[in-house]
């Protein structure tokens, strides 16, 4: 009897001794895969964010470029102006203004790459393409009455000097709404930045 139990009880404590190992081996795997499933948690939101850091930067890349070609269109477009003022007033070849006008007509359809139309509730403008279905961006608009300045003023007009008062206004519209899309907010340096004179040349004659 003592013996039946001796065998009992060594049978017992090797089944004890067995679960004990088997729930070692049990959670020593079960650590292991914790541990790679943190891993792998741990390198999905590295990639996460790595793949938000370059989208933020080609996003920021993207809005850069877009301003860079918008200020460089904007600059040819204040010399197209200029130009055009000039020719106001100049002895000019009818071939020049032609140049000229075909130049800013070119530079008015350009814009329309960076600023949309605004479609129209009414439908104005629907037969036409895409591009030129609605009403024109506010930016464009002082370049259109620029052009329509200058066409006019290729025959005699009673309104001469109205329209050359309309074409220094739209002139200085344009500068204003380029200024708003593409200026910087602060400059580098504050002498740079500070308020200059009204009669700059006058300081410049007394210095």
């Amino acid at each position: 009897m003592l013996q039946e139990v001796a065998v009992y009880t060594s049978i017992a404590v090797d089944c004890i001794t067995i679960s004990g190992v088997a729930f070692a081996i049990w959670r020593f795997r079960k650590d292991i895969l914790d541990r790679r499933a943190q891993q792998d948690n741990e390198r999905r939101k590295e990639a996460s964010l790595e793949l938000e850091r370059r989208e933020r930067e080609e996003e920021n890349r993207l809005t850069k470029l877009r301003l860079d070609e918008v200020a460089d269109w904007g600059k040819r477009c204040i010399h197209q102006l200029r130009l055009g003022h000039h020719y106001q007033s100049a002895s000019v070849p009818a071939d020049k203004i032609i140049e000229s006008q075909a130049s800013l007509s070119a530079l008015i359809d350009e814009g329309r790459l960076y600023f949309k139309n605004t479609i129209a509730e009414n439908g104005w403008n629907k037969h036409k393409a895409k591009a030129f279905q609605g009403f024109r961006p506010k930016i464009l608009d002082p370049l259109v009455a620029c052009y329509d300045v200058n066409g006019r003023l290729q025959t005699e007009n009673p309104k001469r000097q109205a329209l050359l008062d309309a074409y220094r206004r739209a002139e200085e519209d344009f500068v204003s709404l380029l200024q708003d899309e593409v200026g910087r907010t602060k400059a580098y340096a504050a002498t740079a930045a500070a308020a200059g004179q009204g009669s700059p040349l006058d300081i410049y004659l007394k210095s």
